[in-house]
């Protein structure tokens, strides 16, 4: 899901969260509580599980729309750890919405986590088993993890929900070279 933000304004807020880390970089913190956030190594964020990356993640906005912004913005930056961080504490506030659920997928997916997108995206079709991303992305995973007649299912319902456009013919051309590809 594309954030509605401009370029301007994603520069301003990547500028910021990097003062901001050097900030917690150089600063004298006291012992905090963990918030139990485990940081993989990603590119572009080296603190891991540091102190000051934990003091960050507890002051991670409470504010569910905030969360989605900055989950949309780190995930757009491919900061996938972090996107995952802010789209499971929207989640915890609300988790009816099937583009969360289906942006908190697709970060899985990015790191790995083919199983844990595909549960996620599954959910997000139980509430709107319309949502073509959704349908579009769970062919992709489950492609991935050799189940090859769900990912033809989901391509299948891709083309009849939206039949002109590109995601439908990557779905048209993913089923005909479908096994192919392995």
């Amino acid at each position: 899901m594309k954030n509605t933000f401009g370029r301007d304004t994603i520069l301003i807020v990547a500028v910021i969260i990097v003062f901001a880390a050097g900030y917690f970089i150089f600063q004298e913190k006291p012992e905090q509580k963990s918030t139990g956030f485990k940081h993989p190594d990603v590119a572009g964020m080296t603190m891991g599980d540091s102190p000051e990356m934990e003091k960050f993640i507890a002051e991670l906005p409470q504010n569910y729309n905030e969360l989605i912004g900055l989950g949309n913005n780190y995930m757009d930056q491919g900061i996938y750890a972090l996107a995952i961080e802010c789209y499971q504490r929207a989640i915890a506030i609300d988790s009816t919405d099937p583009n969360v659920l289906i942006d908190l997928g697709a970060c899985f997916h990015a790191v790995g986590g083919g199983e844990k997108a595909i549960g996620l995206f599954e959910k997000a079709l139980l509430i709107n088993p319309n949502h073509v991303i959704g349908q579009f992305n769970s062919g992709i995973v489950y492609r991935e993890l050799g189940n090859y007649e769900m990912a033809k299912r989901h391509w299948e319902k891709v083309i009849e929900l939206d039949p002109g456009s590109p995601m439908a013919d990557s779905s048209r051309s993913y089923i005909t070279h479908l096994g192919h590809d392995h």
